[in-house]
């Protein structure tokens, strides 16, 4: 198990992200966070997350004498069919990619179905995305981010910035996107390798449109994809820190 700056487990620093709102961790840049709709030609594809907690903001709440809490324990068939984790370390970030592939649409609703439970202890509120197939073959994306709450804990923030200045240039949060054929039209922020991303600002005053069009080559029908894929994802998160709470426990009691 790989361990954060300051000595804490994965496990205990994973917990430290339940303990805030997570609009309040990403806009201080305790956070980075990467929602992937991967999608392939046949509409087969992957939902992919990534979450990650900083370390040098893990070693501060412990220097302040705060505990991690436990959390609750998952067991391995509670985890989605076909699930990968593994461990995320860079840049003094230290966290999870989780990652659920899926064949075709009724697939991916299983999966969807599976973690629902967990979905609704943890989940962090976000709308699912529209990923179909129009009557022409081509392949669309929308997805609706909306404006920062009042509710969300970031008036909370004022008065803080010399604290977090120096964690608030590394942290992010990303939405990323492929889809099958050739980018016809979008509005995201730039292009990596045919994948779309958007740079998300949660402290926006605005409602943010993510949209995309790729004209197709081809491949299955299969309509709102998305809709299901959001839900999936937005479970992710509480899955992979129930998982790794598993492991970090199982570690403990081995040595």
């Amino acid at each position: 198990m790989k361990r954060a700056q300051s000595g804490t487990t994965l496990r205990s620093m994973l917990c430290w992200a339940l303990l805030l709102p997570l609009a309040v961790l990403v806009m201080t840049g305790c956070f980075r966070i990467e929602v992937a709709f991967l999608v392939n030609d046949d509409g087969s594809g992957a939902v992919k997350y990534t979450v990650a907690v900083s370390d040098q903001f893990t070693a501060m709440m412990e220097a302040e004498g705060m505990d991690a809490e436990e959390g609750s324990l998952v067991e391995e068939e509670d985890l989605p069919p076909g699930a990968e984790v593994r461990e995320y370390s860079e840049d003094g970030y230290t966290g999870v990619v989780f990652t659920v592939p899926f064949t075709d649409y009724a697939e991916l609703n299983s999966i969807m179905q599976s973690v629902d439970e967990t979905n609704q202890e943890g989940g962090v509120g976000l709308d699912p995305p529209d990923i179909s197939q129009d009557e022409n073959g081509d392949w669309r994306f929308s997805m609706l981010m909306p404006a920062a709450s009042e509710d969300d804990g970031s008036e909370d923030l004022l008065g803080m910035d010399a604290l977090f200045e120096e964690l608030l240039a590394d942290g992010w949060f990303r939405v990323r996107v492929r889809l099958p054929g050739e980018l016809a039209e979008h509005n995201a922020d730039r292009v990596e390798n045919g994948e779309l991303v958007w740079q998300i600002g949660l402290d926006s005053t605005e409602e943010r449109q993510l949209t995309a069009r790729a004209t197709s080559g081809g491949g299955l029908s299969i309509v709102a994809i998305g809709a299901a894929a959001g839900v999936v994802v937005i479970a992710l998160v509480a899955v992979a820190v129930l998982f790794f709470t598993r492991r970090g426990s199982s570690g403990r009691a081995a040595s």
